[in-house]
């Protein structure tokens, strides 16, 4: 038994260390937001990739000439079920995580406006020490077929007590959720060039440009001139 709980203890806590934030909003300033995890992510894969430009010759192979590379893709996944109060994981902090993290995309979040998609990222000793700068591409949110409705003032140790009568109880509806949600999402590595307000300062990672290409801080001013009304640069 000790051994079981040590090992519950384990993912507890391998789930707390792992940083997931999302750029400020507006209403909350400069302090960024934490998605939490109930259980240790899982990396489905973690890429790099590059471009070829290949010239065909005459009776041999053809001559590859190198572009560019791509930018280091990581796919990750992670669960929720719900369990109740006593565990703190109930239907209403699970529902929290996922609209924090889908509103993202939407550009509102909480009364501020976002459109950077942009979040910092470390998990153990994948990437490095310190935090990666990440650029969201995706989101994706499966639920379980079973729903689970919380009965107002009932605790989950309720269940195992004798002569409770739970078809007389009204669920609370407002508050029903899938007793299982599966979370993944597709993230890229921010560009550390032009060295624009500490932007991809963080990351241990690049988006590479074709060899000798030289992308300047006007550049990328230009680039994102749409995210004036965001939160600084300088929190990347």
């Amino acid at each position: 038994m000790a051994d079981s709980l040590s090992k519950v203890q384990y993912d507890v806590d391998l789930a707390k260390s792992v940083v997931f934030q999302l750029a400020p909003s507006q209403s909350r300033g400069t302090q960024p937001i934490n998605i939490q995890f109930q259980f240790p992510p899982r990396v489905n894969s973690d890429n790099r990739g590059a471009n070829w430009r290949e010239v065909s010759m005459k009776a041999a192979e053809p001559i590859a000439i190198f572009a560019d590379s791509t930018a280091r893709e990581i796919s990750l996944e992670w669960d929720y079920i719900v369990t109740g109060t006593d565990s703190g994981w109930t239907t209403s902090k699970i529902h929290q995580q996922i609209y924090t993290l889908r509103s993202y995309f939407g550009g509102v979040n909480e009364g501020g406006s976002i459109d950077k998609l942009i979040v910092k990222f470390k998990m153990w000793s994948i990437g490095g020490k310190d935090p990666l700068t990440f650029r969201l591409t995706n989101v994706s949110v499966k639920h379980s077929p079973t729903i689970v409705c919380p009965i107002p003032n009932s605790r989950p140790s309720d269940n195992t007590k004798v002569g409770i009568d739970y078809s007389k109880k009204k669920i609370n509806t407002d508050l029903a959720y899938p007793l299982k949600t599966t979370v993944s999402v597709n993230m890229r590595s921010w560009t550390q060039k032009g060295g624009l307000g500490g932007v991809g300062s963080i990351s241990g990672d690049s988006d590479s440009g074709a060899v000798g290409q030289s992308v300047s801080a006007d550049d990328i001013k230009q680039a994102v001139s749409g995210l004036s009304n965001s939160p600084s640069l300088e929190w990347f």
